[in-house]
C-alpha cells in the first residue's frame, strides 16, 4: 500500500524525497530528543506543579511532530516498516492541530486557574474527529489488498482530503482562535489578583508575556520557512535550531515554576521570621491570605446585594455580579459556597424571595397581579417564584398575601 502523506509532509517542510543531507546530519535528533527528555521529565516528576502534566502533553505533541519528520525522511534502507512510517505521517496531522489549544492550557496552567472540573479534552473534538478517520482508513487500507476498488479509493480519498483540510485550513484557523483566546486570557490576568499564581506575582504578567510571544513567533518563523524558498542544510540548520531553542524555552519555564513557587514561599516564611523555607507556615500564610480574600467578598456581596440590589434584574449573571464588586466568578463562587452554603441561583434567589415577601405585605401592590410581582422581584418564571415560595414558607404567595391581609385587619 502506497499513502501520499509522506509526500504532503516532504512538500510541506522544503525536503527534497528522499534528502540524503537530512539522514546525513541528523540534526532532527536534537530537537527530538529535548523534546522525549522535557516529555519524560514532566511526567514523572513527583514534585511538579500542576502545570507539569499540560507541558507534558504539550511536548509530547512535538515528540509525534519530530518523530513523522525524522521517519519520512528516512531513505529506503529504514529499520521501520513503511506501516509504522505512514501510521506516523497520520498522527503527524493530529498533532499539529493540537498545537494550538494545548498551548491555551498550557498558559492557563501557569497560573494554576485550570482546575479539576474543568472539561478540557472538549478543545479536542476536531483532533480526536481527525484521528479516528485517519485510523479506519488506514487499518482498511491496510488490510484491503485491491488498490482498484471503489471502497479502497473511497477511503484514500477521505483520508487524504481530511488530512489536507486539516493542515491547510483548520489549523491556521485554530491558530488565530486560540492566539486570541490566550491574550484575552493574558488581558483577564492584568485585572485579577494573582494570588492563586504559582510563580512571583511581580513576575508573573511579564512571563505569561513573554510565553504567548514567543509562541506567536514561534509560528510565524514555521510559516515563514515553509514559504521561502529554502531547502537540504540550509532549511536543517535553521530549522531544528529554532525549534530546539523554543522547546528549551518551555522547558526552563516549565521547570522554573516549580522554583519561583518556593521562592514565594520562602519570602513569606522570611516575612514572618524564619529564615528557612517552611511549607507549613507557606499554607498557613496563604489560608490567611485565602481567608481574607473571602471575607471581603463576602462583605462586597452583601453590602451591594442590599444596597443596590443588583438581583432585581433578571439577567443578572455571576460574572457581572463579580464585576460589580471588582472580583472574579471563581472567587465569588467560592465565597458564596463557603460562606452562605449556596450556589450562586440560589443566593440571588432567596434576595428575590425576600424582595417578594415585602411586595405582598405592601398594601400599594394590593392589585398587582402575583406574576406581575414575581416579575417586580427579579424572576424570570412565575412558576419557578411559587415553587421556591413555596418550599420556603410553605404556602403559595396568593395565600401568604391573603393571610397577611386578614391579619392586618385583626
Amino acid at each position: 500500500m502506497e499513502l501520499e502523506h509522506n509526500d504532503v509532509i516532504y512538500s510541506q517542510f522544503g525536503i527534497d524525497q528522499p534528502d540524503k543531507l537530512i539522514k546525513k546530519h541528523c540534526m532532527i535528533i536534537i530537537p527530538l530528543l529535548i523534546a522525549v527528555f522535557l516529555t519524560t521529565y514532566f511526567k514523572i516528576a513527583k514534585k511538579a506543579s500542576s502545570s507539569y502534566r499540560y507541558a507534558a502533553f504539550y511536548c509530547f505533541l512535538f515528540v509525534i511532530i519530530l518523530s513523522s519528520i525524522y521517519l519520512v525522511t528516512e531513505d529506503k534502507n529504514t529499520l521501520f516498516n513503511d506501516w509504522i512510517v505512514n501510521f506516523f505521517a497520520l498522527l503527524f496531522y493530529v498533532a499539529l492541530i493540537s498545537i494550538p489549544v494545548s498551548f491555551y492550557h498550557y498558559i492557563r496552567s501557569l497560573s494554576n486557574s485550570i482546575t479539576h472540573k474543568d472539561k478540557t479534552w472538549k478543545g479536542y473534538g476536531l483532533q480526536i474527529l481527525l484521528l479516528v478517520v485517519n485510523i479506519c482508513c488506514f487499518l482498511y487500507l491496510t488490510e484491503v489488498k485491491d488498490e482498484t476498488s471503489f471502497m479502497f479509493q473511497v477511503a484514500s480519498d477521505v483520508m487524504n482530503y481530511s488530512n489536507y483540510i486539516a493542515i491547510l485550513f483548520i489549523f491556521p484557523i485554530l491558530t488565530l482562535f486560540y492566539s486570541y483566546k490566550t491574550i484575552l486570557y493574558y488581558r483577564k490576568q492584568l485585572r485579577e489578583p494573582h494570588i492563586q499564581t504559582t510563580y512571583k506575582n511581580k513576575f508573573s504578567k511579564g512571563w505569561m508575556l513573554l510565553d504567548i510571544f514567543s509562541y506567536v513567533v514561534f509560528i510565524l518563523f514555521v510559516y515563514l520557512i515553509l514559504t521561502i524558498n529554502i531547502s537540504g542544510t540550509l532549511f536543517t540548520i535553521v530549522f531544528n535550531s529554532f525549534v530546539s531553542f523554543y522547546l528549551l524555552f518551555i522547558g526552563y519555564r516549565s521547570m522554573n515554576t516549580t522554583y519561583e513557587f518556593k521562592n514565594m514561599a520562602a519570602t513569606v516564611a522570611a516575612a514572618q521570621g524564619k529564615g528557612h523555607f517552611d511549607a507549613a507556615v507557606f499554607k498557613d500564610s496563604y489560608n490567611a491570605i485565602d481567608s481574607a480574600r473571602t471575607e471581603t467578598i463576602k462583605t462586597n456581596l452583601t453590602t451591594v446585594m442590599e444596597n443596590e440590589k443588583p438581583y432585581l434584574n433578571e439577567s443578572l449573571t455571576i460574572n457581572k455580579l463579580s464585576k460589580s464588586i471588582q472580583s472574579n466568578s471563581k472567587y465569588v463562587s467560592h465565597t458564596l459556597n463557603s460562606c452562605f452554603g449556596q450556589n450562586f441561583s440560589a443566593y440571588v434567589n432567596s434576595y428575590r424571595i425576600g424582595e417578594a415577601k415585602r411586595l405582598l405585605r405592601e398594601k400599594e401592590y394590593d392589585l398587582y397581579t402575583i406574576e406581575a410581582l414575581s416579575k417586580m422581584a427579579g424572576f424570570k418564571s412565575k412558576s419557578v417564584f411559587n415553587t421556591l415560595f413555596r418550599t420556603q414558607y410553605n404556602m403559595t404567595p396568593s395565600q401568604y398575601r391573603k393571610k397577611h391581609n386578614l391579619s392586618a385587619l385583626d
